[in-house]
């Protein structure tokens, strides 16, 4: 894919999590050979971000040379306090984002998230259960609205896409039902047994 200025992204692996269900830090768990982090930034490289990040707890070490690592600026802001600081250390209009844990994501299914935005708008999938935040691509347009929802403790992703959606911020990727198991995470050991 030829990006130009006006589509460049940052392309963002989500490994914050405190890996409670794993016993261990998933982003270092092993699927196919291959570690988690390892395997999701091999997956948005693909796509050629013009920034690649890794959002992630303070301690571990991804051991993933020219890749930056962001901790929340504060702690248990969960996801939403992941995407402020992911915005906070890149420059790009757009940032791309897919958690860790999510194995079964494929590079077509994050090109059809990126055919969705434009300058002011990005999106995000909807499934019948709701919106699934931990994929999506982000505008910076968001920024704000990202901060007054930490400001007000507002840490639900599912309320702030509810929001972003309503002022036209993030447009829905309808998830069919051929597409719901590149949704599907891995919390334990078994999941990741089970994703090989």
């Amino acid at each position: 894919m030829n990006f130009t200025q006006r589509t460049l992204f940052a392309g963002a692996v989500l490994a914050g999590g405190k890996s409670s269900c794993s016993g261990q830090d998933k982003a270092l768990l092993v699927v196919d050979g291959e570690r988690l982090i390892d395997r999701q930034l091999d997956l948005l490289s693909t796509l050629d971000p013009a920034e690649l990040v890794i959002s992630g707890r303070a301690g571990p070490e991804y051991g993933c040379p020219g890749v930056l690592v962001v901790n929340d600026d504060v702690a248990e802001q969960g996801p939403l306090g992941g995407l402020a600081a992911i915005f906070a250390a890149t420059l790009s209009p757009h940032v791309l984002v897919v958690a860790v844990d999510l194995p079964a994501i494929s590079p077509y299914f994050l090109s059809e998230l990126c055919a969705l935005r434009a300058s002011d708008r990005g999106a995000a999938p909807l499934t019948a259960r709701g919106w699934e935040p931990r994929v999506a691509i982000y505008p910076r347009i968001c920024v704000a609205r990202i901060h007054q929802h930490l400001r007000e403790g507002r840490l639900a992703m599912q309320d702030f896409l509810t929001a972003a959606a309503a002022a036209g911020e993030i447009k829905a990727l309808q998830v069919t039902a051929e597409d719901e198991p590149l949704l599907v995470n891995c919390n334990r050991p078994a999941d990741i047994a089970g994703a090989e």
